[in-house]
């Protein structure tokens, strides 16, 4: 599930940043027309470049992604400052008190087929717990750059929203847009200019490559975990390390190549991006409840050792002090733990199950939500391949200890 994830959200942000590059055509020339082949050919252009910055320029990946954080907070503002200074606002009354429900059957029903949106821009946030091997003091480092990422995007996310919402302007015509975005035509008849709304688009367009960026490099170091566990097939060729990069090269190629192949849905489907999304969030917030289930299990049972507990202590109170786990030193403790663990499952569960959905009524061949066929296959095939092959090689994730001379 967590590798369909991780390879769904490759193409997500890839198919983003391609997408709006079609959607700049339209709006730049109304008589284009958003033709499927040629999208996915666009979006694999923004893939083979993403590939090159993995592989060619690997090695100043870590200051690539340093400098992005960088941008992305500069982006936020050069975006939202022209749209709020120069763009009509609309009344406060009329944002906070009316909804639409899109032809749904109620507002509540609406309102959960329309949490797949307010998700999708937080996906990814355990991105870091990929590239652990590759940073230093990674138990205290990785998670405070996970919630770091949350508290981050989740103020400027918010932002941005309160500035569209305010400047929205006509909201029916802004969703009719040929463009296929709707902010891309509230940037246009906000600032009043095509040649403003284009670089605003393009700051956005380039945000969203450098996310896939980074998805790839979790995505393929994810893989490569796994597959050094025996846990995918083909893991001997998987698992392997290039010599002379220290690559996993086959794992990037194999993410490359599968995030390539969804691309083809492009040619059939109308809402391409909305099943990519929905991919994504179902692979990683399955792999999610699974593991935050088995927290929780443990953690009412009392399996967990302090951090501090001695390796005498755990052996007397575990009934296989082998598989004993242990705390980190950042965690919630107490009740407060619980809870927060046991609200995370029920938000899984409810979004997993909101995720199969399609996103727009009446449903159709061209619109139908087809990310629930991949997601079942991968399912199937995941159990399958446990119990016929996996659990007879698969012992669980392989420890490295590096010896250094002092």
């Amino acid at each position: 599930m967590t590798v369909a994830g991780w390879t769904a959200a490759t193409a997500t942000a890839s198919f983003f940043s391609s997408s709006l590059i079609q959607g700049l055509l339209v709006l730049w020339n109304p008589s284009y027309s958003l033709i499927g082949w040629q999208g996915t050919l666009l979006y694999w252009a923004v893939l083979a470049l993403t590939l090159s910055v993995n592989t060619v320029f690997s090695k100043i990946l870590p200051t690539i992604e340093s400098t992005v954080l960088v941008l992305h907070i500069l982006g936020f503002f050069a975006v939202i400052i022209p749209l709020v200074r120069l763009a009509p606002h609309s009344d406060s009354h009329e944002i906070w008190t009316h909804f639409i429900n899109s032809g749904w059957s109620s507002m509540g029903l609406a309102f959960f087929v329309g949490l797949e949106g307010v998700a999708a821009p937080f996906l990814g946030t355990d991105g870091a717990i990929h590239m652990s091997e590759e940073i230093k003091g990674a138990a205290r480092t990785v998670p405070k750059a996970m919630l770091s990422s949350i508290v981050i995007n989740g103020i400027l996310g918010f932002g941005m929203l309160l500035a569209i919402l305010y400047c929205q302007g006509d909201i029916s015509a802004a969703a009719e847009s040929p463009t296929g975005y709707p902010f891309v035509a509230i940037f246009a008849s906000g600032v009043q200019s095509l040649a403003g709304a284009t670089v605003m688009v393009s700051i956005v367009i380039f945000m969203a490559w450098c996310n896939a960026i980074g998805c790839l490099a979790s995505a393929s170091r994810m893989m490569w975990s796994f597959a050094r566990d025996k846990g995918l097939p083909f893991s001997s060729s998987l698992s392997k390390v290039q010599d002379r990069s220290l690559l996993p090269m086959a794992a990037i190629m194999v993410v490359t190549v599968s995030a390539a192949l969804l691309g083809l849905i492009n040619i059939g489907s109308t809402t391409v991006f909305n099943d990519i999304i929905s991919l994504a969030l179902e692979g990683l917030f399955s792999s999610y409840f699974i593991a935050l289930c088995l927290l929780l299990w443990r953690r009412l049972r009392g399996d967990i050792a302090e951090e501090n507990d001695s390796p005498e202590v755990i052996q007397e109170e575990s009934l296989q002090p082998e598989k004993q786990l242990r705390w980190g030193p950042w965690r919630v403790k107490g009740p407060l733990g619980v809870i927060t663990n046991f609200v995370g499952c029920v938000y899984l569960f409810i979004m997993i199950f909101f995720c199969f959905w399609p996103a727009t009524l009446p449903v159709t061949p061209a619109n139908m939500n087809y990310s629930s066929l991949i997601w079942g296959f991968v399912l199937i095939f995941s159990i399958l391949y446990y119990i016929f092959w996996a659990r007879k090689i698969y012992e669980g994730p392989v420890v490295e200890v590096g010896v250094f001379a002092a």
